[in-house]
């Protein structure tokens, strides 16, 4: 096992401890989470960066990253469902449109990669990523902001403008972006690789 696979791994690795960590009854619990997060997140910069400049890339390094960004950025959001941060029914409409455009690119990979075509990221798919790993740490501690600005999702500006209530609504708009860009990038790999689906 080479070094990029290594830290893939790694990565695969944090998610039980971020789940642990972020369930502790603890109020800065959501902050360790946060930071455990960007960690794991930035492993994924380290293994492909390596993998790349020293040759390194293998079969094993590409099959474990493609399911370590899956299965930290889909866990960390069922974290964040469950803790009813988006307020209901939004968190489930916009973390199924997460969960089903992951599918399906998936999905289409697979089929490629069958009839001997690589589908590569893109630039879009690449941004939707930054978005979606900032959003997330930010989004693990917006419990803790509601309970330092004293209010509730829906009435943020009761008592007043804050710095609280500023950070949460970045938090919120990052991760707005972070869903465009899901379902564009999900509908630009679709139709830039449609011909995945013609058969002779």
């Amino acid at each position: 096992m080479n070094l990029p696979t290594k830290f893939t791994v790694a990565r695969i690795v944090f998610i039980p401890i971020i789940v642990a960590v972020y369930l502790i009854p603890w109020d800065y619990s959501g902050y360790l989470a946060a930071v455990l997060y960007v960690i794991a997140a930035l492993t994924d910069f380290l293994d492909g960066r390596l993998a790349r400049k020293y040759n390194m890339v293998t079969t094993m390094g590409k099959f474990l990253d493609g399911i370590a960004d899956k299965m930290l950025v889909s866990v960390s959001l069922l974290l964040i469902l469950a803790d009813n941060t988006i307020p209901h029914p939004w968190g489930v409409i916009t973390m199924s449109l997460v969960f089903c455009r992951d599918l399906i690119i998936g999905c289409l990979r697979q089929v490629a990669a069958a009839n001997g075509k690589v589908i590569a990221a893109d630039m879009i798919g690449k941004v939707k990523a930054t978005f979606q790993d900032i959003a997330i740490p930010l989004l693990f501690v917006v419990p803790h902001w509601l309970k330092l600005a004293g209010v509730g999702i829906f009435d943020l500006f009761d008592n007043g403008f804050s710095i609280s209530v500023a950070l949460i609504m970045i938090a919120f708009i990052v991760y707005a972006v972070s869903i465009v860009l899901t379902v564009v990038s999900g509908f630009t790999y679709i139709a830039r690789n449609k011909e995945v689906f013609k058969t002779e």
